[in-house]
């Protein structure tokens, strides 16, 4: 009985040993690969400007420096106008390409499709266009586009119903009504609201890049 036992017991002890040694080697393989793993570098303008990183949908994502309109907010940063002590003492996570963004803004030319960017031509051409279009009262051909990462499931479904919900907020609370013009313009069909008038004063908008119309 003790001459089988023997060599039980040296099979069992060697079929360890060996397990052991292959985990500590899967283990070293496996520190390899995520030290070969290239780390994305952050990129920078020719003004010293970081590019914003960040996840976006699932996908590492890398906006140029001076594009974002106001700033990029990730998942979980408070409000803007949120004073109150958990949201003082918020950190927020190092940013890294997996760092969630919540959403960012930024603003192009609808002749083209140029980004406006800070500091760059396209900047100057802005500041240009509303020196010179909006107090004429000519099309002013810059755009605004917020995009987000998180789609809420009670939020509208496509442009369209978006808009006809917007119509009707805004004739509920604002009595406005949009008016399709029979031009377009840069492309896109145009409305206006009460058909360019004011309501509270029976006159035209006012010149006002911010106006409700």
């Amino acid at each position: 009985m003790k001459s089988i036992f023997k060599p039980c017991f040296k099979l069992i002890c060697l079929s360890c040993l060996l397990l052991l040694a292959g985990c500590d080697d899967d283990k070293q393989v496996g520190d390899k690969v995520a030290q070969q793993q290239p780390v994305l570098a952050r990129h920078q303008d020719r003004f010293g400007r970081y590019d914003s990183i960040g996840n976006l949908g699932g996908k590492p994502v890398s906006i140029p420096g001076g594009v974002v309109f106001t700033w990029v907010r990730y998942i979980g940063d408070p409000g803007d106008f949120d004073s109150s002590k958990q949201a003082q003492k918020y950190q927020r996570p190092p940013i890294t390409y997996q760092l969630p963004i919540e959403g960012f803004d930024f603003q192009y030319r609808l002749t083209d499709g140029a980004v406006k960017t800070r500091r760059e031509q396209t900047e100057e051409d802005y500041l240009r266009d509303n020196e010179t279009l909006i107090p004429v009262g000519k099309p002013f051909p810059w755009g605004y586009t917020i995009v987000y990462n998180i789609v809420d499931p009670h939020q509208p479904l496509n442009f369209n119903k978006a808009f006809t919900d917007t119509q009707e907020a805004k004739k509920e609370v604002w009595h406005f009504e949009y008016f399709e013009q029979p031009q377009k313009v840069h492309g896109l069909t145009f409305f206006k609201a009460n058909n360019g008038i004011d309501p509270s004063t029976n006159q035209p908008w006012q010149d006002n890049i911010a106006g409700p119309d």
